[in-house]
């Protein structure tokens, strides 16, 4: 019978006065579940899943452009100006359109690339930015921070003021760039900033046994389970489509909610409907023998078994992945 592993990547624990929908089948799989402490993103935990062991830092940027060189990683955000504090904003991050990261990449190589970077596009809302050298820097995946204090997660370390400058730089070029002028237009939030980050890492190890079936749009995942000629796919558009697909063993699949619908609100919902409500199906009739999800950097371990914990009553989710 076969396993799934579930990870919503850009989910984040949302503030109290946040409108957002109850979800009462996620309430439950986390009420009845066995929750713990996980990885402190979800592709460490992709990786151990898989039976590995992540190195300290990931070598996410690297990984993902497959050749020798040094290379951080640039994600469109739209950074929002409080009295006295700046935050990426509590929507996420932008939907991008088509071509959208290809126009800024050509105004970014245009007007820096003498400094010796360059953009180069990897999927409509993420980039590669290559460097002349190495940077040794901290800096964190914008996904899931959503509504977070920008200054609390912007590139640290020795490096970390040069890529600070850098986005610096590339805020200025986006504040009157064309694409902006028509996603305003179009009533869509503007691109104001490019969010750097994925530099350096450790080497991955070669696994020692067959990896699990990968269902991701992740381009690190991807890249890794495609160097160890793993079976990769697109994520499953719902739960009944993985039912229809998998095979007997295990299965990892990761999901972004961004790419769900345009809302947060909207995109909650629709995995209540799609993934959790079947799942808590699947598991009480035996469809599926368990589950484990990976959510706001808990683990919840679900079997079928779970159901007959019935007095463990749902609380708001949002408190229970706090």
């Amino acid at each position: 019978m076969p396993t799934l592993s579930l990870a919503l990547g850009d989910l984040a624990v949302p503030s109290a006065d946040a409108a957002l929908p109850r979800l009462g089948a996620l309430e439950r799989l986390l009420a009845r579940g066995r929750r713990e402490a996980g990885p402190g993103d979800f592709r460490r935990w992709a990786l151990a899943q898989a039976g590995l062991e992540p190195p300290a830092r990931l070598p996410l940027a690297s990984l993902i452009a497959g050749r020798p060189g040094a290379w951080a990683l640039a994600t469109p955000v739209n950074l929002v100006a409080g009295l006295d504090r700046v935050h990426l904003h509590p929507a996420g991050l932008p939907r991008i359109a088509p071509g959208e990261i290809e126009a800024v990449g050509a105004t970014f190589n245009a007007e820096l690339g003498a400094d010796g970077v360059a953009l180069e596009p990897v999927t409509p809302s993420l980039a590669l930015l290559s460097l002349l050298r190495p940077v040794e820097a901290e800096a964190h995946d914008p996904a899931p921070l959503a509504g977070r204090e920008a200054g609390d997660c912007l590139p640290a370390g020795p490096d970390g003021g040069w890529l600070r400058r850098l986005m610096t730089e590339a805020q200025m070029l986006l504040h009157a760039h064309p694409v902006n002028a028509a996603r305003e237009a179009r009533g869509e939030l503007p691109i104001n900033a490019l969010w750097l980050w994925g530099t350096g890492g450790g080497a991955l190890a070669v696994p020692s046994r067959a990896l699990p079936t990968l269902g991701s749009a992740d381009p690190f995942l991807r890249s890794y389970w495609a160097a160890q000629a793993a079976r990769v796919e697109a994520p499953p558009g719902a739960l009944g489509d993985w039912l229809r697909q998998a095979e007997q063993g295990p299965s990892i699949v990761t999901l972004e909610l961004s790419a769900l619908a345009a809302s947060p609100a909207e995109a909650l919902e629709a995995a209540e409907e799609r993934w959790f409500a079947p799942l808590e199906r699947a598991l009480a009739t035996r469809r599926l023998d368990a589950a484990e999800l990976y959510l706001c950097g808990r683990r919840v371990s679900c079997t079928g078994r779970d159901r007959l914990r019935f007095w463990r009553q749902g609380r708001p989710w949002r408190e229970a992945l706090a």
